[in-house]
């Protein structure tokens, strides 16, 4: 995390510091215009010109060498740099004007510099050292004093103070900007993974299904077929027609799983009660099916239909149950689904665990239960394992008059 946080930081400000360099050649003409500006003698003017001359072709050559690759660690340390400069290059010319005040409000871009810096620690030193260097020349310049009355130098300092809290509160948005960008690049990255993980997953499943069922008839239905053939017994041929319909069966219930098409075509109960049918033929557990349903949005009908297959799923293959119960009721609020059976129980610690050890399948069903606003809960049960999905009410209709609401809002 730390390390792709600093790659995060070093890219960005990379940028920032570019930007920095043309701030600071803009700084450079100003501090020029001033002091040609200023009335004084003519070699102080030489000298601050050839000064402020010198700064901008610091300048320059900074925002060359930013445009070239470095290392977090230098490009930290060149930018301290920087700012010591900054405050360096004002403070000299200050010593050699007559107290000009404007020169002092060039102290005011530096910490402008240094808010943005992403890094708190650089930013605060920075603004420290722009913010003690213009109290030390208002304590210590006599003719600056006398030229920038005594009321004038607390409102400047009072502004000063301001602009210096407000760029370092700068710095830190910025800061955990950067951080909640790592996070969701990480996030962003993990969840790219499982899904590989889970198609993968879903692959091998779809293959061990195909192989062990289907399959496996074909080649039995092939062999009473040459048998028949060969011994020229009838009854085979019924035999292999029974085996035919028993793969067309199976493979009707493999395609209804992976694309529910009674769900576009008749809706939720329909689905639900072909679901149950085909896992209790599948499994040899006796079934219960329960359905009381009014309507809810398509979407709502999905996560549903989902998360009873994944459910269901679970039951087959882990519970050695010999009965199972589904239950879809609906209230004014909510929509309930409820799946219980008399096998192995499972919690939802032990659900936890198991999402632990890489089974994501009902994880992925919460995260997207929670995301319509429901919930996936464990009610407590005397034998086996009970599921409660419930998600509020929301018909297609209601969906689209919210996202007018909100459109209108907006």
């Amino acid at each position: 995390m730390e390390a792709e946080l600093t790659l995060v930081l070093h890219d960005y400000q990379s940028s920032i510091r570019r930007r920095s360099g043309v701030i600071r050649l803009g700084l450079a003409v100003v501090l020029c215009l001033t002091v040609l500006i200023e009335p004084r003698s003519g070699t102080s003017v030489v000298s601050q010109l050839a000064v402020v001359m010198a700064y901008a072709l610091i300048c320059v050559a900074g925002l060359t060498l930013w445009y070239r690759p470095r290392t977090p660690r230098l490009a930290e340390t060149c930018t301290i740099l920087a700012g010591l400069i900054d405050v360096a290059v004002v403070v000299v010319l200050q010593v050699m004007s007559d107290g000009s005040p404007f020169l002092t409000l060039a102290l005011f871009v530096v910490p402008v510099l240094a808010a943005f810096q992403i890094r708190l620690r650089i930013t605060i030193a920075i603004i420290a050292l722009a913010f003690g260097t213009c109290t030390l020349m208002l304590t210590l310049d006599s003719r600056l004093r006398e030229r920038l009355l005594q009321e004038h130098a607390i409102t400047a300092m009072a502004f000063l103070a301001l602009l210096c809290l407000a760029c370092a509160w700068l710095a830190q948005v910025q800061f955990s900007r950067a951080r909640e960008i790592v996070f969701l690049s990480e996030d962003r990255a993990r969840l790219l993974s499982q899904i590989m993980s889970v198609e993968e997953r879903e692959r091998a499943a779809l293959a061990e299904e195909l192989h062990d069922g289907p399959l496996q008839s074909v080649l039995a239905a092939r062999f009473d077929l040459n048998e028949v053939l060969r011994t020229q017994n009838m009854e085979r041929v019924s035999e292999a027609r029974d085996l035919l319909l028993e793969i067309s069966r199976r493979l009707r219930d493999t395609t209804s799983a992976l694309h529910p098409s009674v769900l576009e075509a008749t809706g939720l109960p329909d689905a639900l009660r072909m679901l149950v049918d085909s896992t209790a033929r599948r499994s040899g557990m006796k079934p219960q099916c329960s359905i009381f349903y009014v309507g809810a949005s398509r979407r709502h009908e999905a996560i549903v239909f989902g998360a009873a297959r994944e459910l269901l799923s679970n039951v087959v293959r882990h519970s050695e149950a010999t009965d199972f119960s589904v239950s879809l009721s609906q209230t004014d609020t909510e929509l309930v689904l409820d799946v219980t059976d008399n096998g192995h129980g499972m919690d939802a610690e032990a659900a936890r665990r198991r999402h632990a050890e890489g089974h994501i399948g009902l994880a992925s069903h919460r995260v997207r239960i929670e995301s319509a606003g429901g919930r996936l809960e464990f009610p407590v049960t005397p034998t086996g394992t009970h599921v409660r999905v419930s998600l509020p009410t929301l018909t297609d209709e209601a969906v689209r008059n919210r996202h007018l609401v909100t459109s209108s809002i907006r």
